[in-house]
């Protein structure tokens, strides 16, 4: 969510502060949170070329279904419940998305200059979608983050 909205570093708050305990390293002393801290960091971290190339404003709209949220929120949001960032790097085109609702929603991206046939691939999914029309939908549970690769 972050990173689609704009940000260039990661802070992670590690804190746990309940009346019985705190630990300033609270998020690491859990080993599955851990373990979630290291998948991320490492996936930016192979991923940070993409993530330092400029963004490409405009080239990705999302319509996603059931959205709940009202017209103010959605601009508050990025455009909606299903926020991108698009990048281009290496020939190929980078779309970072990621639900904002608390529900599961479906997201058809309309990509510019994408092809009929296109193939997407969900970045360390291992799936791939076809595009259709210049499009392609894909499924978002609640707070779900997709990246995808189109090209190359």
């Amino acid at each position: 969510m972050s990173l689609i909205h704009g940000s260039t570093g990661i802070i992670y708050f590690a804190h746990v502060m309940e009346s019985s305990r705190f630990s300033e390293t609270g998020l690491l002393d859990d080993k599955e949170m851990a373990a979630e801290v290291k998948k991320t960091n490492e996936q930016i971290q192979r991923l940070a070329p993409v993530l330092n190339s400029p963004t490409v404003p405009g080239s990705v709209t999302v319509a996603a279904e059931p959205s709940r949220v009202s017209k103010g929120l959605a601009e508050t949001l990025g455009g909606g419940p299903v926020p991108t960032m698009a990048k281009r790097h290496g020939g190929a085109t980078y779309v970072f998305a990621v639900n904002m609702e608390n529900w599961p929603v479906s997201g058809t991206f309309q990509v510019k200059g994408l092809s009929g046939g296109a193939g997407v691939e969900v970045i360390d999914e291992g799936r791939k979608l076809d595009a259709k029309d210049g499009a392609f939908t894909d499924q978002f549970e609640p707070y779900a983050v997709h990246l995808y690769r189109i090209g190359r």
